[in-house]
């Protein structure tokens, strides 16, 4: 920034806390907010916080200089409340996020600062953008995390039961609906994928559209843990649908026929909120460690990262952090979505069971090999998710739909 420029002056509204960093959505607000502060740019937030993912003092110490605001919001889902919704149309996932105590909340700010840039993060909280219209001049940036609609059409098409395919497609078609409507009264949507880009082009979505990827800002990796050979992991937030609907796929399908192959390998399984079914599980070697205290040191000690997603959207945060972590990570081609890798040189990926276990067959038997491709990878990330840079030409795209082009600091 040069020294004719003044700071934007920012407000980021989360969906939840963007610290402790305990799933990929957190980790992709804490990069962005802690780039932009570091680019010396004004923060102010205002975030949501629920049960599932509480405001806690260590959240206040972490974003301290971005002056957080935090706002209570029951998200639970309540039977009344769904099945009242089904003779509305709007959509029962984004109406949970609305509120008069977060609308009062965020009237106040609006009424008490001036900004230039309000940047929403994900779809959730886009319906309070009429809000903002009244009360703020500032330029309207929702950061789309994923194409929130298609999560639940592949969701559909896996299940099998028929009340519940009845409920998802209602809930994929009215989200669809919203999703394009609120996106288009942005003044710009961030897509955190290039194929999420031409996604939401694809749909009607008419306002630009700007790529930000995920960045990394913390790369240094632990020395002192000497990583455990051969050994499989997944680290995930089991509360979110696809997660656990691949893991439970993965434990079904693919161990069985592993643990044959390899009776004495370990796969250890951990993430928030693991699910009942999954902890009074007997299966042979399967360790389930629930939420660990530290990601980057359970993650250094061991060797091979599996990741079955099999619907979903975005950019698989912890499979960047796999690869910066010098990890061999095997995943569906979904999962790979969003990082520019190559199968067999940054990633192995497979599709179905079989595929599956020969990826880890040839993973296990090649040490050297899953060695050197946790490295390639590794590479590949620092390279092309440089958190920095990535922060840099976001700045840059801010000031020009701000209106401080060539200098200009005039107010919008």
């Amino acid at each position: 920034m040069g020294s004719s420029q003044r700071p934007l002056r920012i407000l980021q509204i989360c969906n939840k806390p963007p610290y402790p960093l305990v799933d990929g959505g957190c980790i992709a607000m804490f990069a962005l907010t802690k780039g932009l502060l570091m680019n010396k740019q004004e923060m102010k937030i205002l975030s949501a916080y629920s049960f599932k993912h509480p405001i806690l003092p260590i959240t206040y110490e972490k974003l301290e200089k971005a002056k957080i605001e935090a706002v209570f919001l029951d998200l639970k889902p309540h039977f009344l409340s769904m099945f009242f919704n089904l003779f509305r149309s709007h959509s029962y996932i984004l109406q949970r996020f609305i509120t008069s105590d977060f609308s009062s909340a965020l009237q106040k700010i609006l009424c008490d600062q001036t900004f230039d840039i309000v940047q929403i993060e994900s779809l959730f909280m886009a319906p309070y953008i009429p809000l903002i219209r009244k009360y703020s001049r500032a330029k309207i940036c929702v950061r789309a995390h994923n194409v929130e609609h298609s999560i639940w059409e592949k969701l559909l098409q896996r299940e099998k039961l028929p009340w519940k395919r009845k409920y998802y497609s209602i809930l994929a078609k009215r989200l669809r609906q919203e999703e394009i409507f609120w996106l288009n009264q942005a003044d710009a949507v961030l897509t955190i994928t290039e194929k999420d880009t031409l996604s939401f082009s694809t749909l009607g979505v008419n306002k630009p559209l700007h790529y930000v990827p995920f960045g990394v800002f913390d790369t240094l990796m632990p020395t002192e843990v000497l990583p455990e050979f051969p050994s499989l992991f997944y680290l995930g937030a089991m509360n979110w649908l696809p997660n656990e609907e691949g893991i439970r796929w993965f434990l079904k399908e693919v161990w069985p026929s592993i643990h044959v192959l390899f009776p004495e390998m370990k796969f250890y399984i951990a993430g928030r909120q693991i699910p009942h079914w999954l902890t009074n599980a007997d299966f042979p070697q399967v360790i389930v460690m629930g939420e660990v205290e530290d990601a980057k040191m359970f993650m250094a000690s061991k060797s091979i990262m599996v990741v079955p997603l099999f619907s979903g959207s975005g950019v698989r945060i912890k499979i960047i952090e796999g690869m910066v972590a010098g990890k061999l990570v095997i995943t569906t081609p979904l999962g790979a979505q969003g990082i520019d890798c190559r199968d067999g040189v940054h990633i192995r990926l497979a599709n179905t069971a079989q595929e599956f276990v020969e990826a880890i067959r040839l993973a296990v038997n090649s040490e050297d090999k899953t060695k050197e491709m946790g490295q390639m990878a590794r590479k590949l990330i620092l390279q092309m998710h440089d958190n920095e840079k990535i922060v840099k030409d976001l700045v840059k795209y801010y000031r020009c739909i701000a209106g401080f082009s060539n200098g200009n600091e005039g107010s919008i």
